[in-house]
């Protein structure tokens, strides 16, 4: 009996010295945090680091928008294709460091319109639209925006004082071994939540530099005959390689509003045929089964002439502003010059919707288009889905 009490009371004391010593080392980081703003800054750098992170992965509206999330997944109606990658930090899980470069990878399968139904892999030809993509993304450091009559930074400094100190203290009281970069990473992710939560500033933006390029695994192949009259069959293959750059800019205004903007040159591998200057025809087999009586046996799709290849230049500037219910709705506008043998001017009016869920994050964003390409209207929707947490 008098060993168990000793031992009760030896582990009531252990648990007395670790909650202070924690203590103690939560006042301490507390105290340092506060030293590393510069006196005519109101947000610690950690802070800013996080919460310019956060906003990227709050509005993922197109591939120019880059997750820092690990994993992500866009199905993309502008060049009919759905993409899904893994994003490289090389931060080594630091959400709270700052953010200057970005590694993206993935596949990407591009399909065709087959009336209502975009077609990703046919039955019989299913290696034609698989390509590997690698985006490489420079981030210029943000700028945030207050008030000039009332700075809130003593607001900002009194929560952490007192709500993220008590909170800190009741999380980690139990914890032995507590290292200060953890309790940095607690401090910044709840003074970020109490910020955006409050709304402790007018605006705050975000700039980005992006080289993307997409590069077929497969080619794409098409069925061709030479003339109606001799039907010399052949199918020539074409490899679809695309590379842009692009720079981007992300704009938080105050009431969950928003904008980006994209300016992107780019060069790609064309066709007569995506040029629409050459339209398949189809061709039918029939069999003579008696006098007058011909009896329709295949039906075939095929392009007549040759396939013409060429490289087009093209540049391209993208809005799209979140201004409704919320910073739920807003709209876009979109404009591309082709330059080079194919030299159409297209355009895309939008209408773009972001879902969130309970904590107020964006994880499925999606836009219905109406758009002109190559003087032909199309409508249709783009979807964009991220998931997965920062990379650990």
């Amino acid at each position: 009996m008098k060993k168990t009490l000793f031992f009760l009371i030896l582990l009531i004391l252990s648990n007395t010295l670790h909650a202070q010593n924690n203590e103690e080392k939560i006042n301490h980081v507390i105290i340092d945090y506060e030293k590393e703003i510069k006196d005519e800054n109101v947000y610690n750098s950690r802070t800013l680091n996080l919460l310019f992170n956060k906003s990227l992965d709050y509005y993922i509206t197109s591939i120019e928008i880059p997750s820092v999330k690990s994993l992500s997944a866009v199905l993309d109606n502008d060049d009919n294709s759905f993409s899904f990658g893994y994003s490289f930090d090389p931060r080594n899980g630091s959400k709270t460091d700052y953010l200057r470069f970005l590694i993206y990878t993935g596949i990407k399968l591009k399909g065709k319109k087959d009336e209502d139904f975009y077609e990703f892999f046919e039955s019989d030809k299913a290696s034609n639209n698989l390509g590997a993509e690698l985006k490489m993304t420079y981030f210029i450091p943000g700028r945030i925006w207050n008030s000039k009559q009332k700075s809130p930074r003593k607001d900002i400094e009194s929560n952490r004082i007192t709500k993220i100190k008590r909170k800190a203290i009741e999380e980690y009281e139990n914890i032995s071994e507590l290292d200060t970069t953890t309790i940095r990473n607690f401090i910044a992710e709840n003074e970020v939540e109490y910020i955006l939560k409050n709304k402790k500033y007018n605006s705050f933006g975000k700039m980005w530099l992006t080289l993307r390029g997409y590069f077929p695994i497969t080619n794409n192949e098409y069925s061709f005959i030479n003339n109606a009259t001799d039907f010399i069959k052949s199918n020539p293959q074409f490899r679809n390689w695309d590379i842009s750059f692009s720079l981007n800019l992300l704009g938080i205004l105050k009431d969950n509003k928003s904008f980006t903007f994209s300016l992107i040159p780019r060069i790609y591998n064309n066709n007569n045929i995506l040029t629409k200057d050459l339209l398949n025809q189809t061709f039918s087999t029939f069999q003579e089964l008696g006098a007058d009586q011909p009896v329709l046996t295949k039906t075939e799709q095929f392009y007549v002439g040759e396939l013409e290849e060429f490289i087009t230049s093209q540049i391209k500037s993208e809005l799209t502003v979140f201004l409704f219910f919320n910073g739920s709705m807003g709209f876009s506008a979109a404009a591309e010059q082709n330059i080079g043998k194919y030299d159409s001017f297209n355009w895309k009016l939008g209408l773009p919707i972001n879902l969130k869920n309970s904590k107020g994050e964006s994880n499925i964003n999606f836009e219905i288009q109406w758009k002109e390409i190559t003087k032909q209207h199309y409508v249709g929707i783009s979807i964009g889905k991220t998931f997965g947490k920062f990379v650990k």
